[in-house]
């Protein structure tokens, strides 16, 4: 298994099975499947016990559910739950690697405290179910407290006011998992009271995930941010890493400049910027502090000779960025398609997105980490399907998770910009706080992709990086907002305040590992 493909194409190119996730999660990859057609759930589901692998399927629907248990013998269907599980032939069950108790405040909770139990099952815990224990009787969870007290962990879903993890977390010091549902009458929003009681939850073993969240990608927004390592007096420019920007066209050099001077901004300590022969002297012109290199050009933009002197080039790069002011070719597509498959750290932004976009299903696994950096329009192009409402929450967490998962690889995040930008490696996700409406300008983007660029080359994971340049980058727009308004703000402010926004948040981070 160690040396199977990380992603594995299945149904025609439909989806494409994360096989390296066990290796990275300590679990296979558990497959959402609403909205899938029941034939690639088929698929993945045969690919996973081909391998040994118990499979699972949430948000089945009853089509899927009855392939899925004509097609495997030892699949079962929990109704409730919709969901599906597998196990490969001739593999015995093991050991519990622990007990985690499930409690649902009342009966109408059940459809999301099962689909936490059936997860829990497939990842080898064992599960104890307290149900209908909701504190408008609060003598029946007294009565059952020998059942959870001794539990590892604790699930505990809830709708209405949403009160009963914090009790549940005033018995026990184990961590209690809050469900909020979306049970309840008209004040309770569809489950936002109950998210809210539980996020002010004064029990502090309580974590709180999304509504109806029975299986879901983790939320991380509120851990600390990551943080670049301290500089020691006696170290020098190559400890900081040597990024490289692949981009520009004729009329577009300054997107390349701008994403090599936020490179330098965010502390990588050597930057080049590869770019057309035609405009080499107008990008050198923008900054002297970084170094350009020449490619073979048609007189506009590159052409297929250039991806040698490229290749080269990352040969000595800790990270790269390819895209900014690309524009779009045949040449620029095979450029892009060349790089995807190096192990170099890199961000995937603008034109480059467009030319992965146009591979489908052909685009193999990348060969390193991967950082994408699409907006709503980008995402659609990628995807194969545009957001139904590009500003809902859970539904751009959702599919940039799905996008993650297609993308394969060990360390793949994609990047959904908006006024809520979404970082997310399919496994957990974060939700930038940071930015303002003045940053929907052109290049500010250009000036994302040198932070993410500069810290992958500074050694962050594709995850962290992505993350930590997200809030810098936000924040350097609104210390300019806050001094030159939200209109006359451009892209060339960002790198003005880039140095302000890295003092506020080193000291915030640094504050948070004291504490």
């Amino acid at each position: 298994m160690a040396d199977s493909p990380p992603s594995l194409p299945l149904a025609d190119g439909a989806v494409t099975l994360d096989a390296d996730r066990r290796r990275r999660c300590g679990y296979p990859e558990v497959v959402y499947g609403e909205g899938k057609p029941p034939e690639a759930i088929a698929a993945v589901f045969a690919a996973l016990l081909s391998r040994g692998e118990p499979a699972l399927a949430t948000r089945v629907d009853p089509a899927a559910a009855a392939l899925l248990l004509e097609r495997f013998p030892s699949a079962r269907h929990n109704a409730i739950a919709r969901t599906v599980n597998a196990t490969a032939q001739g593999v015995a069950p093991a050991e519990p690697i622990g007990r985690v108790a499930v409690i649902t405040a009342g009966t109408t909770d059940l459809p999301v405290a099962e689909e936490a139990a059936e997860t829990l099952l497939w990842m080898g815990l064992a599960v104890t179910r307290v149900n209908d224990v909701g504190v408008a009787g609060p003598h029946r969870l007294r009565e059952r407290l020998a059942e959870f007290e001794s539990a590892d962990a604790i699930v505990v879903a809830a709708g209405m006011e949403g009160a009963l993890p914090s009790v549940v977390a005033g018995y026990v010091s184990s961590p209690v998992i809050a469900v909020p549902t979306s049970v309840g009458y008209g004040a309770n929003l569809g489950g936002v009271a109950a998210l809210l009681s539980m996020l002010n939850s004064c029990a502090s073993n309580v974590a709180v995930v999304n509504i109806d969240a029975g299986a879901t990608v983790i939320d991380v927004t509120h851990d600390p941010l990551p943080a670049l390592r301290d500089r020691v007096a006696t170290s020098h420019k190559g400890d900081y890493g040597r990024a490289l920007v692949v981009g520009g066209s004729l009329g577009m050099a300054g997107a390349p400049a701008l994403a090599g001077m936020a490179c330098l901004r965010s502390g990588a300590g050597l930057v080049s910027v590869a770019t057309p022969r035609c405009v080499q002297a107008t990008v050198a012109s923008f900054c002297a502090a970084y170094m350009t290199q020449p490619l073979a050009d048609d007189g506009e933009r590159l052409v297929d000779k250039a991806g040698q002197a490229v290749a080269k080039l990352l040969e000595d790069a800790d990270a790269a960025a390819i895209g900014p002011g690309l524009g779009r070719s045949d040449a620029i597509n095979s450029l892009v398609g060349a790089m995807w498959t190096l192990p170099t750290p890199m961000v995937v932004d603008a034109d480059a997105l467009n030319s992965l976009a146009l591979m489908g299903s052909s685009r193999a696994a990348p060969a390193g980490p991967r950082v994408l950096t699409p907006h709503a329009g980008e995402f659609a192009r990628l995807s194969g399907s545009p957001l139904s409402d590009p500003n809902h929450p859970e539904e751009r967490r959702d599919r940039a998770a799905e996008l993650v998962h297609s993308l394969g690889g060990d360390q793949t995040v994609v990047l959904l910009k908006g006024a809520h930008t979404i970082i997310t490696d399919g496994d957990r996700y974060a939700v930038n706080a940071t930015g303002n409406p003045g940053m929907a300008t052109g290049g500010t983007g250009d000036v994302l992709t040198g932070v993410i660029t500069a810290l992958l080359a500074q050694g962050l994971d594709a995850f962290a990086a992505a993350r930590l340049a997200a809030h810098v980058h936000g924040l350097a727009g609104d210390l300019a907002a806050a001094k030159l308004g939200v209109i006359a703000l451009t892209a060339t402010d960002l790198l003005d305040y880039l140095p302000e926004a890295w003092n506020q948040t080193t000291k915030l981070t640094q504050l948070s590992a004291d504490i």
